[in-house]
């Protein structure tokens, strides 16, 4: 592609003059076009020259409004208008909307065809299109003969640094660098690779990647403007890598030939990406068999572990989290995003982490991810409220980026490396419980159950008949003697069946105590001072209120 201004210098199109939109002449041009139907915006490709004798609006000049809007909008370059034929001048308010978006107008002289003008002007395109193809053919075969001798990618995007004069760096799809140029190696040259590296993670729109190229600008810490020019590298993956290029020219390296060395870079990414993707399958194989209790000792979790990172002596608790249930969407729907979303979800893990220097492996168990996290203290109120700020930070990349929301299930601590299945479980029961009413982006933390929180995982029926049957014709008083038998019976059995602290408790005479006691005895017909009828007792006073108001 040339820049509208350089098209402007060509012989052809001398006479001609920029009526409005200067400020656009740096738009680049692909094609030229000629033509003059009422609905020519339906016709015209991205990037190309409109060429036009305006007669569709020779009744209706200001009908150009309308058509510069729809054109700017089409990414259409800019228009060239036969005046003094059709058309005798350029409304008012046409020329000032054509300044605002910097759309050029370009007034061509009646002395020259529109036909033979086009025929020049893609001649010029043409010529300039074969002699980049002719580059990207010679940049195409030296980055595959490196690949073939297995070149590095540090090398192939050290050789793409040299030939297009610009510093280079590859991001990883969230925007996290791999690998740069070695002009980006100084130490002077740090600082301004976070600040390209912020500037991108804020502004990147990964739909805007499926053009061929991003072109952004940000002022530096010393006030100095910079252009970054990026290019996607598509691999196996929904969400491609990218090559962001600092003050790149297009005038002294096409885009054709980056797009040529960033297929080979692709190609090498892939391969990379397939033998990364065969370890993970045997880390989660480890994962899974450790969580089914196949291992049985300490000793064989740990020679098996120490491959993928576990450390023995150390203090473990494990994060899962998965996708929120969507129900606009169907299970097909929900299972592709998972698949689309699941490496850009691991990569963010591993940089998110690193990044706060906490040690941590992860691991995939079905629709879940795992990490499990390694200290070497105690895992207090003040570090889950660190693990807590970065999950959010986490859950808040996902759903801009995205609009994707996530949810934490987080277990205890413990010292054991064994005990790996029990922090996992927990994890998942925190994360159901966290999510069972629909709630989403939840951080939950594992709590051990109460008694009555585990007598309600009994299911109500069998609960109910346990409780009829151990408080029989108490189980539902109806008279106030029956619940002042119920209560006393409570407050006797809660306090070791002392009389005396009964009565006080009660604010009752010893004596009655002792008489509802008695009562009690002969309505339940065995001895509730026996250990296991005591305990039966004392548990379906426990779920009382279950079944009672």
């Amino acid at each position: 592609m040339k820049k509208l201004k350089e098209l402007l210098s060509q012989d052809v199109m001398q006479g001609s003059s920029v009526i409005a939109g200067e400020n656009g002449l740096d738009r680049l041009v692909e094609s030229v076009e000629t033509l003059d139907t009422p609905d020519m915006t339906k016709f015209v490709s991205k990037h190309s020259l409109l060429l036009t004798t305006g007669f569709s609006f020779k009744d209706n000049p200001s009908g150009l409004y309308q058509l510069i809007e729809q054109l700017d909008k089409s990414t259409c370059t800019g228009i060239g208008i036969k005046l003094n034929r059709f058309i005798h001048e350029i409304p008012e308010d046409v020329i000032d909307l054509a300044n605002d978006l910097n759309f050029p107008i370009i007034s061509i002289p009646n002395t020259i065809t529109l036909t033979e003008i086009g025929h020049h002007l893609l001649q010029f395109l043409w010529e300039n299109k074969m002699d980049d193809l002719f580059s990207a053919y010679k940049v195409q075969k030296k980055f595959t003969n490196m690949m073939l001798k297995g070149a590095t990618l540090q090398s192939l995007v050290d050789q793409l640094g040299y030939l297009t004069n610009s510093p280079v760096i590859l991001y990883n799809p969230i925007i996290s660098p791999l690998i740069c140029s070695k002009a980006f190696r100084g130490s002077d040259m740090s600082e301004v690779k976070q600040q390209i590296t912020s500037h991108l993670q804020e502004t990147i729109v990964y739909n805007d990647l499926k053009e061929k190229y991003v072109t952004t600008e940000f002022i530096t810490t010393d006030n100095k403007p910079c252009n970054i020019t990026v290019f996607p590298v598509k691999t196996s993956h929904p969400y491609p890598h990218m090559l962001a290029l600092l003050g790149f020219d297009s005038e002294e390296t096409s885009y054709t030939v980056i797009e040529q060395a960033s297929n080979v870079i692709s190609s090498t990414l892939v391969k990379n990406e397939a033998v990364k993707e065969n370890e993970r399958v045997v880390k989660n194989n480890f994962f899974s068999s450790l969580v089914d209790g196949n291992y049985q000792s300490t000793d064989e979790v740990i020679h098996r572990g120490k491959h993928y990172g576990l450390k023995a002596d150390e203090k473990y608790a494990c994060l899962v989290c998965k996708l929120d249930e969507d129900r606009n969407t169907n299970i097909f729907q929900q299972e592709q995003k998972f698949n689309n979303l699941s490496h850009f979800i691991y990569d963010l893990f591993v940089n998110t982490f690193s990044k706060y220097e906490i040690e941590h492996i992860i691991f995939m168990k079905n629709e879940y991810f795992v990490i499990i996290l390694q200290f070497p203290k105690e895992f207090n109120e003040t570090l889950k409220r660190s693990i807590s700020e970065i999950i959010n930070k986490f859950q808040i990349r996902m759903f801009k980026d995205f609009e994707t929301s996530i949810s934490f299930g987080i277990s205890n601590f413990v010292n054991e490396i064994i005990e790996l299945p029990v922090i996992y479980r927990e994890a998942i029961d925190a994360l159901v419980t966290g999510t069972a009413l629909n709630q989403k982006q939840v951080i939950k933390f594992y709590r051990t159950k109460e008694l009555k929180e585990l007598l309600r995982t009994i299911p109500g029926e069998n609960l109910r008949d346990f409780y009829k049957e151990t408080l029989r014709s108490l189980a539902f008083p109806t008279t106030n003697e029956e619940k002042d038998l119920v209560n006393t019976l409570s407050v006797y059995l809660d306090h070791n069946c002392e009389i005396t602290e009964t009565s006080k408790i009660l604010f009752v005479h010893r004596n009655t105590v002792k008489y509802r006691i008695a009562k009690c005895k002969k309505i339940l017909q065995y001895n509730i001072h026996d250990p296991d009828n005591s305990l039966r007792l004392r548990t379906a006073l426990l779920v009382r209120n279950f079944f009672t108001d």
